[in-house]
């Protein structure tokens, strides 16, 4: 997650700013920034690219570098608490799960005790988490949205 999602979400937050520029002008607007302001495509296209660049920008810049720094902190703080055996996650989690339990979650949870510290910082990365997937269902609903406008325009 630490090398793969920061790069997703700059790439994604790129992507909507090139489709905000490359804007085509259908229905006798202007091509580019000039035809996103145009009257009768302000609901229609510029809401839904607007709302992609905002919301992707937000989570390149704010919320996954929030997040990951999040996350190698649990890693750190999960080795320091020696529960883990130098071992962070999963690799800690594997020496003392049953088979048996492997798909009962609360028998996982009351196997693998947590200091305090470390459950507020999970409870800490899994609510920047799950704004980090709103805002990428954001992006991606409003591209959608988008595109469905663009393809009804030109036809």
């Amino acid at each position: 997650m630490a090398a793969i999602w920061p790069m997703y979400s700059k790439m994604q937050m790129i992507g909507s700013v090139l489709l905000a520029l490359t804007y085509p002008g259908v229905g006798g607007g202007s091509a580019s920034v000039r035809g996103l302001v145009y009257e009768a495509d302000r609901q229609t296209v510029m809401l839904p690219l607007t709302m992609m660049v905002v919301s992707s920008a937000v989570n390149a810049l704010v919320v996954i570098p929030k997040t990951v720094n999040i996350m190698w902190k649990l890693h750190v703080e999960i080795a320091r608490d020696g529960k883990a055996g130098g071992k962070t996650g999963l690799q800690a989690q594997e020496d003392t799960i049953k088979p048996e339990s492997v798909l009962d979650r609360k028998a996982l949870q009351k196997e693998a005790p947590k200091s305090p510290e470390v459950k507020a910082m999970t409870n800490k990365f899994l609510a920047f988490h799950g704004v980090s997937f709103a805002l990428n269902m954001v992006t991606l609903a409003s591209g959608i949205y988008y595109a469905m406008r663009i393809a009804e325009k030109s036809l």
